[in-house]
């Protein structure tokens, strides 16, 4: 039993389980372990992460900045290395 799936790796990673049931995106940053199955996406919904300005933060220049950032070829190129696809 672990916190979630981070601590779930780390301890796959140390050797302290036997395996660990991880996100694709997640053991990609991992350096000790490999995978061994890979679950069907069929068996289960997508994982989605969704962004949002709010009215207030649409007013500051730093969150409208980041906004943009996360559309710009660098950022998309940085999020595909990690397995994020991005629409």
């Amino acid at each position: 039993m672990s916190r979630d799936v981070r601590d779930c790796l780390m301890y796959a990673e140390r050797g302290e389980a036997d395996g660990a049931f991880v996100y694709k995106t997640d053991v990609m940053m991992a350096k000790r372990v490999k995978i061994l199955f890979s679950v069907p996406q069929e068996l289960y919904p997508r994982v989605t992460y969704l962004m949002a300005i709010t009215a207030s933060g649409g007013e500051k220049s730093d969150v409208v900045g980041f906004y943009d950032f996360l559309k710009s070829e660098k950022a998309q190129n940085v999020l595909k290395k990690y397995g994020f696809e991005t629409k």
